[in-house]
């Protein structure tokens, strides 16, 4: 008698486990595959136009921001800002206080991968006026 219920035991065994391990052998392989994110890539465009009234203008922009000066319409500034990156976004900070516009620009992955690709293009718009250009 022992030996039919062990019969029995094994033969339940194999009809629900043959299933199973056959399951996990021929099952869409998710995990088998590398799924990592190859790059992230940003480019960001923006326009701001202020009010410009002062008789001059001082452009404090960071090592990492490419300025370029244009000749802009008359009471107005224009700023556009095309900002590219791979990976983390960079930190960028634009003020105007009526007389001296600030651009700060600073790629987080300096010397790191992806910084090459890292920049702050900026064309600043203004009337024929005195520029005076600084570091931050």
């Amino acid at each position: 008698m022992a030996w039919i219920v062990s019969g029995g035991a094994i033969a339940l065994s194999a009809v629900l486990l043959g299933p199973i391990i056959a399951w996990f052998e021929v099952r869409p392989g998710y995990e088998d595959y590398d799924t990592g994110t190859i790059v992230q890539k940003g480019d960001e465009r923006t326009t701001s136009v202020y009010r410009l009234t002062a008789p001059r203008l001082v452009v404090k922009a960071s090592d990492d921001t490419n300025v370029t000066i244009a000749r802009g319409k008359d009471g107005e500034m224009t700023v556009d800002r095309r900002v590219v990156w791979e990976w983390d976004r960079p930190n960028v900070m634009e003020s105007w206080d009526g007389g001296t516009l600030i651009l700060d620009f600073e790629c987080p992955h300096k010397g790191r991968r992806g910084a090459d690709k890292c920049r702050a293009d900026v064309t600043v718009s203004v009337p024929d006026i005195p520029i005076t250009r600084l570091p931050v």
